[in-house]
């Protein structure tokens, strides 16, 4: 269900599919709720910033391995026996099950919550075009209060995911999912620090690297705030331009591709408002990478780039899983750049990394880094 997908955390989605919570209806024509009604809206930007957080503070790398276990091509690259696999199915059962003591209260919290909001999306206000400023302000407090208890859940499965996956692997294992998770950053909307791990970083090194998080942090949120608030009025643009249709397909996610195309080519101020946007997001997603890479010995950096521009035959499966999640096509030339998206694929990946920043590294050819 495309807008509870978008609403609650990659992590919350885990508990979900493992309690086999009941989830509300929705809209049928998603997409159009969205841009018609400002709670769609609102919506929509909250579960845009809910998905690029989890990336930005690593909380959808356990959850990623996780759901890639589910995947028998993924779990044969990591040579998971179907034993320990359904190992990892039973624990996870009990993890989030009303049985486990440490669950049972975010259960309860996070079924309260639910079934308020499943109350709101009832209504005829939910749905309505212009609902009045007391509505708009009841749903914002209504969300808030999701996405606070959701911070529950999202701790509580930090830390199960975590300890099942860890006990679960062998160190060979452990080594090629961390080896996939850095020879896919390209692919991923964020990442974290921790995604660093593969190369064996000191205490020292990842002091440094959450030092800089924390230093970008103010600058991320801004950034991620103009991002989310930019998609909806190219939104409003694709939809502008539907409506102009004289015979209409259905706003179907191709004709959305094929319309911001359109006025990609066609609208100088439409393509003048996603240049803009896209270049600030990789101005910031570029500066982040390389104060990470900084920190990396040559040895280390070496490693990093051949994982990337090479990725071993363990990832390959999972980079697979990885772009079809996040709405990518199946390798690079299935790529889009038309403009708007919807979801996930809308804050595209960038390069894993800049190639101004491999020449001048590689070139430089030591460590660290010169300050400017």
């Amino acid at each position: 269900m495309k807008t509870q997908r978008l609403l609650l955390s990659l992590l919350c989605l885990l508990f979900f599919a493992a309690t086999d919570y009941a989830q509300p209806e929705e809209p049928q024509n998603e997409d159009e709720w969205i841009i018609r009604s400002p709670i769609g809206q609102e919506t929509h930007k909250a579960g845009m910033k809910q998905m690029i957080h989890s990336f930005w503070n690593g909380q959808s790398a356990g959850m990623m391995v996780a759901m890639a276990l589910g995947n028998s091509e993924v779990r044969t690259a990591w040579d998971v026996s179907e034993e320990q696999y359904q190992q990892f199915r039973n624990t996870m059962s009990y993890v989030y099950s009303p049985e486990n003591p440490e669950a049972a209260e975010a259960i309860k919290e996070m079924g309260e919550m639910m079934a308020e909001m499943r109350a709101f999306q009832a209504s005829e206000s939910y749905l309505m075009e212009n609902p009045d400023e007391e509505t708009i302000q009841k749903f914002i407090d209504l969300q808030e209060k999701v996405m606070s208890s959701s911070e529950i859940i999202n701790a509580f499965s930090i830390s199960a995911v975590a300890d099942v996956v860890e006990n679960l692997l062998t160190p060979e294992q452990a080594q090629k999912v961390q080896e996939t998770l850095l020879a896919s950053m390209g692919e991923m909307p964020m990442f974290s620090p921790s995604i660093f791990e593969a190369l064996n970083l000191t205490d020292a090194q990842r002091q440094e690297m959450g030092k800089i998080k924390e230093e970008l942090e103010a600058e991320f949120e801004n950034t991620l705030d103009d991002f989310v608030n930019t998609q909806l009025v190219l939104l409003r643009k694709v939809f502008d331009e539907y409506d102009k249709q004289e015979e209409r397909k259905g706003f179907s996610r191709e004709e959305q591709r094929a319309l911001a195309k359109k006025l990609m080519a066609e609208d100088p101020e439409y393509k003048k408002i996603h240049e803009t946007i896209n270049s600030q997001r990789k101005t910031f997603v570029t500066q982040f990478k390389t104060r990470m890479f900084d920190v990396l010995t040559d040895e280390q950096w070496k490693r990093l780039q051949e994982l990337t521009d090479n990725p071993p035959e363990h990832t390959k499966a999972f980079l697979k899983a990885l772009r079809k999640s996040l709405g990518l096509g199946e390798s690079e030339t299935e790529k889009t750049d038309a403009g708007w998206q919807l979801g996930a694929g809308s804050w595209q990946p960038g390069d894993a990394i800049p190639e101004t920043y491999r020449q001048e590294r590689n070139t430089r050819g030591n460590f660290p880094r010169p300050e400017n």
